[in-house]
């Protein structure tokens, strides 16, 4: 144990020092309310004197440079002369001597080998200076004790003081034979440093041998993390393939190939993007996966710019580092180094494209052909998926207009009601034929009037899209406008317009200008009609009331069409 780490150990047994400081306080206390001892002046003076030395502990504790130390000693010996004085009266009260007696043992053992380097000649003035507060103890209290009480009390405290000199004497002789045992053990550490001289002369010659082992284990850790890697690329590309075949979502097979993308390559941005009209879909398909959240929207704002640019050949390069990353807006400050812009190409005509990005210059070091063969695979998808949503929209839309057919209208209207209901929004239906129909094809001919049919067909459809609704084919010059969230005022405000337009619109046909006008009846849930199953014939019933006074009207379903049609 050497000098400084003394101080430490002292110091780690500081919560001691508060004990004891506790216990002193309690005993004075006690003393004095249980009235064992009376003086009052004496208790308040001893918990001050208490009070401040453990103030001065607290003070202390952490003080570690040389100056520092001198004042560390100074304190202890003030304190072992204060205990000494305090005992003088407190003879009588056991505890309270007894407490006293043993802390001031301790603060001598503590005030002697204290940074003192272990001089015997500084221990020797040390131990003596430590008697001499015993002595007048011993005085003093033999003044006012009979014989055999004072012959007690001088015993109790040179067993204090042997006992103190005891652990002070134990600790200088551990320390002495610590101080041997070190000055071999640096003997003997001085041959083997002399040992380990010559092992490091044949460690040398083995590390020639090792760095050539370390050299091939190294290529051979390559190429078995390249082969993992392959083998982990294959598996992912196998699931997408796998997906793909049990799927014609196509917004799903692109989320899908986008997460087997960040999951394999992890990039700091991954993107796929449809042009509208491939698979259908009258939008634009995006899916965009980044860690930089700012790009992320800064990217669905201009990616339509950036695939116009690829569509039309304007990157002659599909690999992008350093600077030239930078010419791409959405990159912004982030710190993408190197960016792949990838064609997505169907039967020669580019109808998307992929876009990766990261923040390491030598991510794309193994080329593009994962990338590459997720687009092939997703083509294939895209041209299945494309065959299944035309056939499926043959089926589901009238030949003649387009729009929505009668049978998979009752689909649709029932998933709209289940919305509304559950969200207690309101679900309005017009039903509109066009009037005098049968004129149209006496007059002009059936071909004239499945003109007039796709015309109307048109503006529905139109209205349909534009408000967030459908529109369907009901019948044969009867049409649907289905019209989910929108309450009464807003729907009239529509189907004017829409009747205005219908009115306004006029179909050429054989060197014949045709107009026609329809009348339409409109009914709303749940203001105007409860039941929402009945949406379809209560707009039925305004309408036949529409076409039965006048025609070319727009008619609101009430609870009078009834008595007024009876």
């Amino acid at each position: 144990m050497s000098k400084f780490d003394l101080s430490n150990f002292i110091k780690d047994r500081h919560l001691y020092h508060r004990l004891i400081y506790v216990l002193m306080f309690l005993f004075a206390v006690l003393y004095r309310v249980t009235k064992v001892y009376t003086n009052t002046v004496f208790t308040i003076v001893f918990c001050i004197v208490i009070l401040a030395f453990a103030v001065a502990d607290e003070k202390i504790k952490g003080l570690d440079d040389e100056k520092s130390k001198k004042v560390i000693l100074i304190v202890r010996w003030v304190q072992i002369f204060a205990f000494a004085a305090i005992e003088i009266f407190v003879p009588k009260n056991i505890m309270l001597f007894t407490t006293i007696t043993f802390f001031s043992t301790i603060l001598c053992v503590q005030g002697i080998i204290q940074d003192a380097e272990y001089d015997t000649y500084v221990l020797f003035v040390r131990k003596l200076l430590s008697v001499f507060p015993y002595v007048i103890v011993a005085i003093f209290i033999s003044k006012n004790m009979h014989d055999m009480e004072m012959v007690y009390y001088v015993m109790f405290k040179l067993t204090a003081v042997l006992s103190c000199f005891y652990v002070v004497d134990m600790y200088t002789d551990l320390y002495k034979r610590y101080k041997e045992k070190n000055s071999k053990l640096m003997v003997e550490n001085s041959h083997f440093e002399d040992v380990n001289a010559k092992l490091m002369e044949y460690q040398d010659k083995i590390q020639l041998v090792n760095e050539q082992i370390n050299f091939q284990k190294i290529e051979l850790t390559r190429s078995y993390k390249d082969l993992e890697e392959a083998n982990i690329e294959i598996e992912s590309q196998t699931e997408v393939m796998k997906y793909m075949a049990s799927t014609f979502d196509v917004l799903k097979c692109m989320s899908v190939i986008v997460d087997a993308i960040n999951e394999v390559k992890k990039p700091k941005l991954c993107v796929m993007y449809v042009d509208k009209n491939v698979y259908m879909n009258q939008e634009p398909s995006c899916i965009v996966k980044s860690n930089y959240t700012e790009m992320q929207q800064r990217l669905k704002k201009d990616v339509d710019n950036i695939f116009h640019d690829v569509k039309n050949g304007v990157y002659k390069t599909n690999l992008f580092y350093g600077q030239d990353v930078k010419q791409f807006n959405f990159v912004g400050d982030t710190n993408l180094s190197t960016l792949a812009v990838l064609p997505m190409i169907n039967d020669n005509e580019v109808y998307g494209m992929m876009i990766v990005g990261s923040n390491q210059p030598d991510f794309f070091e193994k080329g593009l052909t994962y990338y590459e063969t997720c687009i092939v695979q997703f083509n294939v998808s895209i041209k299945s998926a494309l065959l299944y949503l035309k056939t499926e929209d043959m089926a589901r839309k009238d030949g003649l207009t387009g729009i929505y057919n009668r049978v998979y209208f009752k689909e649709l209207f029932e998933n709209a009601k289940e919305t509304v209901e559950k969200s207690k929004e309101p679900l309005a239906v017009a039903l509109f034929d066009i009037d005098k129909f049968k004129l149209v094809n006496d007059t002009y001919g059936h071909i004239a009037g499945d003109n007039v049919i796709k015309m109307v067909a048109s503006v529905d459809d139109k209205y349909a899209r534009k408000y967030d609704g459908f529109a369907c084919r009901y019948g044969g010059e009867e049409f649907l406008l289905v019209l989910p969230g929108k309450d009464e005022k807003e729907v009239m405000n529509i189907l004017e317009t829409m009747h205005e337009e219908i009115k306004n619109t006029v179909v050429n046909y054989d060197g014949s200008d045709i107009s026609v006008n329809v009348c339409i009846g409109l009914s709303v849930y749940p203001t105007i009609c409860k039941d929402a199953n009945m949406l379809v014939s209560r707009a039925d019933k305004a309408m036949y009331y529409g076409k039965k006074n006048g025609r070319g009207r727009l008619v609101v379903d009430s609870p009078e069409l009834d008595k007024l049609l009876d």
